[in-house]
C-alpha cells in the first residue's frame, strides 16, 4: 500500500535500520536513510508506479526467511517491468 501510494518513507521503515538493498545492477545501499533516498528519487522518477507481488514460496533458515516469487512493477504510462 505504501509503494502504490509513492510514500518512500513509509516504504523505508519496512526496512530494518541496518539492512541493506542490492538494486539490479549490484549497486548496494546500506541503512533505512540510504534505502529511502533511494525510494524517493524512483518514486519521483517513475511517479504512479504501482506495484504487484506474486509469492512462489518461503523458505525459512535460521533467522532468515527467503521468499521467491514475480514482482510486477508497472509505470503511470502502463509500461510493465517484471523481476
Amino acid at each position: 500500500k505504501a509503494y502504490n501510494s509513492g510514500k518512500a518513507e513509509d516504504v523505508a521503515a519496512l526496512f530494518h535500520p541496518q539492512a541493506e538493498f542490492v538494486d539490479e545492477e549490484g549497486v548496494s545501499y546500506k541503512g533505512r536513510p540510504a534505502i529511502q533516498e533511494l525510494l524517493t528519487k524512483y518514486f519521483a522518477k517513475f511517479p504512479g508506479v504501482k506495484l504487484t507481488i506474486n509469492v512462489d514460496s518461503i523458505r525459512v533458515t535460521g533467522p532468515v526467511a527467503i521468499e521467491e516469487g514475480v514482482r510486477t512493477t508497472v509505470t503511470k504510462d502502463e509500461s510493465a517491468g517484471a523481476q
